[in-house]
């Protein structure tokens, strides 16, 4: 599957948790940004190495709290039999959006928000 997302399509399809991911994408894809927002958390309550659940809860909490943000695109390849360097790549840049939210409020800077890109 090749395009971008913010949680409304699944790219990591092989990952154990794809019934639970795509319920996500389906209520957002469906205009419940809630209910997707509740789906990604308890896939990262029960997955907490599940990077791209874990990126869109992170951009599902800017998005629905109306905060100013700035867009970034992180590029993957989670085509069939590739998906180990993008899942790595996908933990760090969680981690980098985490800490860079955490601190945005108080040097008065917009939110990050990831965009995942995939490409064959």
């Amino acid at each position: 599957m090749i395009g971008l997302s913010v949680g409304g399509t699944i790219f990591d399809t092989t990952s154990a948790d794809n019934d639970e991911m795509q319920k996500g994408a389906t209520a957002l894809r469906n205009g419940d940004p809630s209910g997707a927002l509740s789906q990604f958390q308890a896939v990262t309550t029960a997955n907490p190495s599940n990077a791209e659940a874990r990126i869109y809860a992170e951009d599902l909490r800017v998005l629905n709290h109306k905060l100013n943000y700035i867009a970034v695109v992180l590029g993957l390849n989670l085509s069939l039999g590739r998906t180990g360097g993008s899942r790595e790549v996908m933990q760090g840049a969680y981690l980098a959006q985490v800490a860079y939210n955490r601190s945005a409020p108080q040097r008065n800077c917009p939110s990050l928000v990831l965009i995942n890109a995939n490409r064959c």
